[in-house]
Formats: structure tokens, C-alpha cells, sequence
């Protein structure tokens, strides 16, 4: 990848803005933990998005292999589609990704190849 070196306070610090891996979850299927926020799902079953374990501006990708994937909204928690409002479950289709971002600890959006 490309790294992009920025100034800094001192001669030894430096801030590092570029490309960088997506980490894998720790889970395949099942709900998320905070430690997740910012890594891929290589789902294997259904993802269940939970309310009050993440906070504005925490994301996840999931990918959904093969075949379609139930992305489930988890209790207390609104999951809207972005651009449509629609809020709710969502099926992600075979061979698909879609990105879950947060916007507080009880509302996110969902966006990509999901109906």
C-alpha cells in the first residue's frame, strides 16, 4: 500500500494516513463485540447488529460469500437503508458487501448490496 507521511510536533512522531488491511471479526456469524468495530465479517450465517455496544462513527463490513445472509437489527437498535429511510432487517445478498456504521449507540446505516 502507500503511506502518506505528515509533520508533526516532533522529529520522532509522525502521523500515517494511506491504505491499510481491513482486519477480519472475530466472529463469522452471530452479533459483533466492540472489538470488531472497524474489521470485516466474512459472514457464515446470520449478523445480528446489536444496540448499545457501539458508538457514532464505529463501522463494520460484512461480506456475505456465497450465499445471501440475514442481516438482523438488534434489539434497541434502529438499522435505517441508507438513502431509501426504510429501517429493519436486511438480507445481504450472495456475493455481496454492505457496511454497517454507526451513528450513535442505538441508530445505524446500512449501505450496499442489500434488499
Amino acid at each position: 500500500g502507500y503511506d502518506v507521511i505528515l509533520p508533526s510536533a516532533g522529529p520522532t512522531n509522525a502521523l500515517s494516513a494511506g491504505y491499510r488491511r481491513l482486519p477480519a471479526a472475530s466472529i463469522t456469524t452471530g452479533t459483533p463485540v466492540a472489538a470488531d468495530s472497524g474489521k470485516r465479517i466474512q459472514a457464515t450465517g446470520p449478523i445480528t447488529f446489536p444496540s448499545g455496544v457501539f458508538s457514532d462513527g464505529d463501522f463494520l463490513v460484512v461480506d456475505a460469500g456465497s450465499s445471501s445472509r440475514t442481516i438482523t437489527q438488534g434489539s434497541g437498535l434502529t438499522l435505517t437503508l441508507e438513502a431509501s429511510g426504510g429501517t429493519g432487517s436486511r438480507t445481504l445478498v450472495a456475493n455481496g458487501r454492505c457496511i454497517i456504521t454507526y451513528t450513535s449507540s442505538t441508530t445505524a446505516l446500512i449501505s450496499g448490496s442489500v434488499t
